[in-house]
């Protein structure tokens, strides 16, 4: 590999990213990726689950707690209110949770995406390489428990 060329997984990081945080038509990624079709691109997106990260950046955690307030007023103003108090408790303490100190994943994703702009301004291929990084502290924070 010539030096400075993208490995395959840095066009799929960077591929990803652009995905996930434009309104690049998929052949336009493929074209600043360096992916000679389409294929290769829907191949991916499918492969690793691509739609669901960018859903998952669109949650925030006020969008969360707003439908854990609606679930709690449905669930309060019922006939049967009194026997779910123990779910309206763990709902209450989710609210409590998210609105605490902890850092939640659309917190991490939100500063891991203006990192990754800043890097790209810069240098396309740390941008790739670095996105990797931040997907496996993301996914180890998750299999640990502290997302």
């Amino acid at each position: 590999m010539e030096k400075g060329a993208l490995t395959e997984q840095d066009k799929r990081n960077y591929a990803l990213q652009l995905y996930v945080h434009t309104d690049m038509t998929q052949e336009e990624i493929c074209k600043i990726v360096g992916w000679k079709d389409r294929k290769t691109f829907t191949n991916n997106k499918a492969k690793y689950d691509w739609d669901n990260i960018k859903k998952a950046n669109t949650i925030t955690s006020e969008a969360v707690i707003a439908n854990l307030t609606e679930k709690i007023h449905k669930v309060s103003i019922s006939e049967d209110a009194v026997e779910k108090a123990d779910s309206i408790a763990k709902l209450v303490s989710s609210i409590e949770k998210l609105r605490g100190n902890k850092l939640l994943a659309s917190n991490y994703i939100q500063a891991f995406k203006e990192l990754t702009r800043f890097i790209q301004s810069r240098d396309v291929e740390a941008a790739g390489k670095m996105n990797n990084w931040m997907r496996l502290f993301i996914d180890e924070k998750i299999k640990n428990g502290e997302l």
